[in-house]
């Protein structure tokens, strides 16, 4: 099997056990597989997705200040290599610790981060477009700017495109019911909620 080929499988894995598995330890064991295979390499490009995952890792494991240190490790070599195929997912995740710690201000500063790298952007799995303006929304809803939660969602649906993948669907509906339930759209919010509950069970997505 080719390196490639290798790490191919070894970032599969990492994702997989974190979304679609209660063994969420196991992701940490892939990524950092990962990171042991690409540290020695002369190319960098694969110890920066690996260092990306590993820090996705601690951020759903609740270990923020393990996460926050790889994910700047991942975010420094980008920049020293000038490579930016991974920048995106990197500030998005650092991003999205920050909204689950309240503090939108500083999330907002690294989505906008995010957003900046978007046309670098080459995740072989997620559809960072569509999580990036997921994270947005989120960030707006909680911050109660419910106008541009709006427009976030709506440039969500746009960047779907055919690239449907479970976590962006599954924040998607999640916070659209959110959003219309705030506008008193409650049939809609419930129907929302409804998608939401089924996609969950059909992408078997644990978090």
């Amino acid at each position: 099997t080719s390196d490639s080929s290798r790490f191919g499988i070894l970032d599969s894995l990492s994702i997989y056990y974190i979304f679609c598995s209660d063994k969420i330890d196991s992701s940490y064991f892939y990524a950092n597989e990962s990171i042991k295979m690409s540290f020695p390499l002369a190319d960098k490009r694969q110890l920066i997705l690996s260092y990306a995952r590993m820090g996705s890792y601690f951020f759903f494991a609740a270990k923020y200040g393990a996460a926050l240190q790889i994910l700047h490790k991942g975010i420094t070599l980008s920049e020293q290599i000038n490579f930016y195929d991974y920048s995106s997912f990197l500030y998005l995740t650092v991003a999205e610790l920050y909204t689950f710690l309240n503090q939108f201000k500083k999330a907002k500063s690294y989505l906008e981060k995010a957003e900046s790298y978007l046309k670098f952007s080459k995740d072989p799995f997620y559809n960072i477009r569509a999580r990036t303006y997921d994270a947005f929304s989120v960030n707006y809803l909680f911050n109660g700017e419910f106008d541009s939660a709006s427009v976030s969602l709506s440039r969500v649906e746009k960047y779907f495109n055919n690239h449907v993948e479970l976590v962006s669907e599954d924040l998607y509906l999640g916070w659209t019911a959110m959003l219309k339930s705030h506008s008193k759209e409650y049939e809609e919010a419930k129907q929302f909620s409804l998608k939401g509950i089924d996609a969950v069970k059909k992408n078997d997505d644990h978090q």
